[in-house]
């Protein structure tokens, strides 16, 4: 009875307290914020959107950080210092000697090492793995081009043969990787088994083979070392990276989460470094550098981080913590933001736009985005082997309709892919032509869109792409007389179908990973694991190469330009809109300000107390 009376009083208790989320939230000194989809994972080596990588950047830090206020602005962090050399391809950080992880372990420049070395790593499967490929001989070393790393140029192989680079360079070296134990064997018994090089000694051809077998027989162990990748640590302090060619904008590359250091103790401790598990960035067992640690994760409720006392500058926090919502449906989103459930939301659906600006007034805000909104096409299917199809597709969508109507002002009709800016000037490879299109689809042997062949178009669950493709799917059977189905994909069945190219057309969406074309335009890349379109062209991979091989900043955008107007004519994905993003931001926010980046600093923003009567304020 005293149980029943005991608990009926606390359940009065509680019924009494009419505070919003929000308002108890505050008190506690917790922002809200919403992040779009439930995370995929807390390992920024196995994390691959954008919603994962906010919360990351809550709980890890890299050698630099950025600034609240400007997105090509950056800081020291991990790194108090660095240098390079007059070629800015070998650069030398100096590490903060009393950097520690969350649970008091010392973090050295060996963490960082070690980090890199598990991204890039054959058998771990990073998919961002390429976000490295500026190290030197990373990318060999990522691709598992064994043959090369160990009888290539710059190899103890090529050393002991005074064997000139030129004449390594056109050595089948894939050939050579494809080759099993028996063919090995016979082939350092008869080099002539092979084609090689003029020139090519048969003694070294035949050592070259007996080097091969030998990997083979050892079950072809790592290759870091003998790789020589471009990540050195100098000493406990002292993080040396040497780079493939010319990175004066590298700084910009190591705010992104895949630069950062991961504990290799606890890496090691749950699972060791091709684990893809995560136990370590789990609540309870985590272990970060960041202004926050890992605290909760409620499955499709919510993940909060909390104040790490560890943290470098912990005195400079002024949040307690952030509570991450999980929303993919913005207009769910948009009603929690009018509750009192959250102080920011991720985004505002289009739809909701006009209602949004009314009723939050100064709340409601909308930024420029670093990001394109497109279509990926998968150029291994049907008739989207046919560049022309793909472009006729390209040509038939009205972009200024599309923004003007379904994304109701939250974007820019683009003409390229890449968003005009931060000193590149976007060539203008996308138009409006449905004369042109209706032509070209006519010349591939679909005439008035006549035995077109059934195709699908995936999208995820959100409202907008469904309208978005609702749209496009009209557009395409009024200018091109063609049908294409819509499938709607709950989110892990959409980036599965996507990441495995089981699909025709893929709604899509890319952030730039950092400020600079690059970002945008190593997507498209062979090497790129991101593609996933089956698209690659030897001349765009050349302007990609020769603009990394230069420190000359004006030639390197020019060659990325020439690189984009190819890939734009050969449309292995259909470009859409610059996105614009639009959102609801509650006036006790302090220190969140617009970034085309949208990455915000959390140890920076703060929570003022709410105004009485403020816009903000629900009963």
């Amino acid at each position: 009875m005293r149980l029943f009376m005991i608990f009926c009083v606390v359940f009065l208790l509680a019924g009494c307290d009419t505070r919003t989320s929000v308002e108890r939230a505050q008190e506690d000194g917790i922002l809200i914020v919403g992040n779009n989809t439930e995370p995929q994972s807390f390992d920024p080596h196995v994390a691959t959107s954008v919603s994962d990588f906010k919360i990351i950047n809550a709980v890890m830090e890299g050698l630099l950080r950025g600034d609240s206020r400007k997105d090509s602005v950056f800081h020291p962090a991990v790194a108090e210092s660095w240098m390079h050399n007059p070629g800015a391809d070998v650069w030398r950080f100096s590490l903060r000697k009393d950097a520690v992880w969350s649970d008091g372990t010392p973090l050295t420049a060996h963490d960082f090492v070690y980090a890199y070395h598990r991204l890039l790593h054959p058998e771990f499967g990073g998919r961002y793995g390429d976000m490295l490929y500026p190290l030197k001989n990373a990318e060999a070393y990522n691709r598992n081009f064994r043959s090369l790393i160990l009888c290539g140029p710059g190899s103890a192989f090529a050393a002991e043969y005074g064997l000139d680079a030129a004449l390594l360079d056109r050595v089948d070296w894939k050939k050579l990787d494809g080759m099993d134990a028996p063919e090995l064997k016979e082939l350092a018994r008869e080099p002539s088994l092979m084609e090689w090089p003029a020139g090519m000694p048969p003694d070294a051809a035949k050592r070259m083979a007996a080097i091969m077998l030998e990997d083979v027989r050892a079950g072809r162990p790592d290759l870091w070392y003998a790789a020589h990748v471009g990540a050195r640590a100098v000493d406990d302090h002292t993080l040396e990276l040497a780079m493939r060619s010319p990175m004066p904008q590298l700084p910009l590359l190591l705010l992104h989460c895949t630069w950062f250091p991961v504990p290799r103790h606890a890496v090691e401790a749950h699972g060791g470094m091709l684990s893809r598990a995560g136990a370590w960035t789990r609540p309870g067992a985590a272990v970060g550098n960041g202004p926050f640690v890992m605290a909760e994760h409620r499955f499709n409720d919510y993940v909060e981080v909390r104040r790490n006392p560890r943290y470098r500058n912990a005195a400079a926090v002024r949040l307690n913590g952030v509570r991450f919502l999980p929303t993919v449906n913005g207009f769910t989103e948009t009603r929690m933001f009018f509750n009192g459930k959250m102080h920011v939301t991720n985004n505002v659906p289009p739809e909701m736009t006009a209602y949004a600006r009314e009723r939050g007034g100064a709340d409601f805000c909308q930024d420029d985005y670093y990001v394109t909104i497109f279509y990926r096409l998968n150029t291994g299917h049907g008739p989207l082997k046919d560049a022309r199809v793909r472009k006729a597709l390209s040509m038939a969508v009205d972009r200024e309709a599309l923004v003007r109507d379904v994304v109701c002002g939250g974007g820019q009709s683009c003409f390229g892919f890449t968003p005009d800016g931060a000193g590149y000037s976007t060539p203008h490879g996308v138009e409006f032509n449905p004369e042109k299109a209706r032509a070209l689809l006519a010349e591939a042997g679909f005439p008035g869109g006549e035995g077109f062949p059934r195709l699908e178009l995936m999208t995820t669950s959100r409202e907008v792409q469904k309208t978005m493709a609702e749209a496009i799917q009209g557009m395409w059977k009024k200018y091109l007389g063609i049908h294409v189905e819509i499938r709607s994909c709950e989110w892990t069945a959409y980036k599965f179908s996507q990441n495995s190219m089981q699909y025709d057309l893929s709604s899509s969406s890319w952030s730039g990973d950092y400020l600079d074309p690059s970002s945008f335009l190593d997507l498209w890349s062979a090497a790129s694991g991101n593609n996933n379109t089956g698209w690659s062209h030897p001349e765009y991979e050349r302007l990609l190469a020769e603009s990394r091989a230069t420190g000359d900043q004006t030639k390197r955008m020019a060659l990325l330009a020439r690189a984009e107007a190819l890939m734009l004519s050969e449309s292995p994905v259909i470009p859409l809109y610059w996105a614009r993003r639009s959102y609801l931001k509650r006036p006790e926010v302090q220190g969140w300000h617009p970034l085309l980046l949208d990455n915000h600093l959390f140890e920076d923003i703060s929570l003022r107390a709410p105004q009485a009567g403020g816009k903000g304020e629900r009963p």
